[in-house]
């Protein structure tokens, strides 16, 4: 945390070489960096002010034994005795079901942008793009309004054309 993305990448970089042999950080390293770890080391159920739930668990300790880098990985978890039931509730619990939020502003955003990256030029491009790479196509769960991902996708193209974000495609 607070580092620039050049002190980032530099840190990164020198983890990866083996110059920096251990990070210590928050646990927002559970989100978002790859960097392989043959151990991690939890020395608290909280994050913040909030205790961890099985996903955000599992999440930091699947910093271990990255996949492509190691085949197995280390989680030591720092906990006192009457923290036991916790620990294992959160290492064998099973994990909530995968939620798609790619639904109505968070949809038009993202369409937005891949039309002004240029990543799309139809209609046709958008919906195959969509239906090929988004979790809520596998999973064609509801709009905002109870709107199929492809109705939700036609109505998100209006809106930003009524509205001068985009021009007919």
């Amino acid at each position: 945390a607070g580092l620039t993305t050049e002190e980032r990448n530099i840190v990164e970089e020198g983890y990866r070489m083996g110059s920096i042999l251990m990070l210590c950080a928050t646990s927002t390293l559970a989100a978002g960096v790859n960097l392989p770890a043959k151990r991690v080391i939890l020395r608290s159920l909280k994050a913040g002010n909030s205790s961890l739930d099985a996903g955000r668990f599992r999440q930091m300790a699947g910093r271990a034994g990255r996949a492509g880098f190691d085949s197995k990985g280390e989680c030591l978890v720092m906990a006192r005795k009457v923290e036991l039931e916790t620990v294992r509730h959160l290492v064998f619990s099973d994990l909530s079901p995968l939620r798609s939020w790619l639904t109505g502003h968070q949809l038009a955003r993202a369409l937005l942008e891949v039309v002004a990256l240029k990543l799309v030029g139809k209609v046709s491009e958008v919906m195959s793009l969509f239906h090929a790479s988004t979790l809520r196509s596998k999973t064609e769960a509801a709009g905002t309004d109870g709107e199929t991902l492809s109705e939700e996708l036609e109505s998100c193209l209006q809106i930003l054309y009524t509205n001068g974000f985009i021009h007919a495609l």
